[in-house]
């Protein structure tokens, strides 16, 4: 696929990511080259969206691709450009300068510092191959077109072995070696939640409006949000004032229309003192932010002029530049004043690592796996791969006790093998051995509980509008219908949400004309 190609700066590019760069040799090497430039255009622009975090990522990429040029000038001994090395003659050496970007020592093509490094250069070359390729199209240069194209196949045929697949070999390694980085300890979050939210209920529209004040409220709220969201930092601090102003506040119609009016005490209060908050998480995925009571006072607009704010600065937790007060460097900071066990341990990765791993101690079912999953912003594969870790206590009981069972199963077997089986100088030759009819093993019969009366009169009442309307109930509905039926002490709640489903389209069918 083709990118979008330009080998000129921008004016974002200049603006946004030329500034923030550093000033050094690498530096000017990328500004000084038409195709890294280009590449930099283009990371801007895949990461349009976010707007606070694409600087940084057109920037580090720029750099990244600039080191692996200034590498193969001296490998090659030349002062060319990026777009002469994308050719094959140079693809060797391509592959070598890719491995010295992951700082490989003495040689050693298995002994690589960064492999990490390597991958991302591997990303950028094919998106610098691809963006050679467009602009030779655009400007009919045939040879340049077939050194894009001759190029793209050796990183078919190649790269995977010369490069690709070291850097992962190493990172799996590392991965395997590195040390367990605990999760952490139950008690410091506790202690750590319940100062934050002591401290935001003292602040108060009184307080001196100072910057320090401010910054303080900001430090206090990022970090509240944190340890109760569990959000990723850069999530929460990219939070905007019109994604505050936009918040959902108690239940919709459609959420009431499904509830019902039967609520618990309990879910009647988090409906009330919890405001939801929908922002942009990873890949531009939409995920929600809960606030709760003690955090719902934010920032107002004569608080943020009186502290120095900039107008334009759209941001909630925004600092007196145009950026934000970093999430992360508020939940050090706070963590740093408390006494607390391992303060170290407290990350917005490892406190999703925390509840990731919990779960698996509820024994949630799949649809509330789901739920968790939607509200960490990512796939049920990536929770069970990388979020999940197996906790020590299910290692050694859980799974210790399964291994005892199995165990002791086996020296029963084998030591009624031992007594029962005849030895074979007891066995005529050519014998048949014929097995009675009641020795024969059958398969375990499957039991079904019958619907009584009373249940299939609760099914009536609980899908009243399926019956009126004819439409066969989703899985929604019946989770619904179970969640009434538990609060009003019926019987139908122990069924599974997939059985009622199927009672439900059997009685329709036998009976068209049913009233409920």
């Amino acid at each position: 696929m083709l990118e979008e190609v330009s080998d000129a700066p921008s004016q974002k590019l200049v603006s946004e990511v030329y500034t923030i760069m550093s000033r050094d040799d690498v530096t000017e090497c990328a500004k000084g080259d038409p195709l890294i430039v280009s590449l930099g255009n283009n990371w801007l622009k895949r990461n349009m969206g976010n707007k606070l975090k694409r600087k940084y990522y057109s920037s580090s990429r720029m750099r990244g691709a600039a080191r692996l040029l200034q590498h193969l000038r001296t490998i090659t001994n030349t002062n060319m450009t990026m777009s002469k090395f994308i050719c094959p003659m140079y693809f060797d050496k391509m592959c070598e300068a890719a491995l010295l970007c992951a700082s490989m020592e003495n040689d050693d093509e298995e002994d690589l510092k960064s492999p990490s490094s390597t991958l991302e250069i591997g990303f950028d070359i094919k998106r610098m191959k691809n963006l050679k390729l467009g602009l030779a199209l655009k400007s009919d240069d045939k040879d340049q077109k077939r050194e894009a194209e001759e190029f793209t196949t050796l990183l078919k045929m190649e790269w995977s072995i010369s490069v690709s697949r070291m850097a992962h070999l190493k990172l799996r390694e590392d991965r395997m070696n590195r040390p367990h980085k605990p999760l952490p300890i139950p008690q410091d979050l506790s202690i750590l939640g319940g100062r934050v939210s002591s401290e935001l209920k003292e602040m108060g529209m009184n307080v001196k409006k100072t910057f320090e004040n401010y910054k303080r409220a900001v430090m206090l709220l990022e970090t509240r949000l944190l340890t109760y969201n569990k959000r990723r930092s850069g999530e929460l601090e990219a939070l905007s004032l019109e994604n505050y102003k936009s918040r959902s506040q108690g239940l919709d119609e459609a959420d009431r229309a499904l509830m019902g009016e039967d609520l618990t005490d309990l879910e009647k209060y988090l409906v009330t003192s919890q405001e939801l908050i929908q922002i942009r998480g990873k890949i531009g995925k939409i995920v929600p932010i809960l606030v709760p009571e003690d955090a719902k006072t934010l920032m107002a607009d004569d608080v943020r002029r009186a502290v120095g704010v900039k107008p334009w600065n759209n941001y909630v937790f925004a600092n007196t530049g145009d950026g934000v007060i970093r999430a992360y460097d508020s939940l050090k900071s706070i963590c740093g004043e408390l006494s607390l066990s391992a303060p170290e341990q407290i990350t917005s990765v490892t406190m999703r690592k925390y509840i990731a791993t919990l779960s698996q101690v509820i024994d949630m079912k799949d649809f509330e796996l789901e739920w968790l999953c939607n509200l960490f912003g990512h796939t049920a594969s990536i929770h069970k791969l990388h979020y999940r870790s197996t906790s020590g206590f299910i290692e050694r009981v859980d799974i210790g006790k399964l291994m005892l069972l199995v165990c002791q199963v086996v020296s029963c077997h084998a030591e009624e093998s031992d007594q029962h089986v005849e030895s074979p100088e007891n066995v005529p030759e050519n014998e048949e051995v014929d097995l009675e009819e009641d020795e024969v093993p059958r398969k375990k019969p499957c039991t079904r509980q019958a619907w009584t009366e009373e249940e299939e009169t609760e099914i009536k009442e609980l899908l009243h509008s399926n019956f009126q309307t004819k439409t066969f109930p989703k899985m929604k509905e019946c989770m619904g219908a179970i969640s009434k039926s538990r609060r009003k002490g019926g019987v139908v709640w122990k069924r599974k949400w997939e059985t009622i489903k199927k009672k439900v389209i059997r009685m329709m069918k036998k009976n068209p004309h049913l009233k409920p």
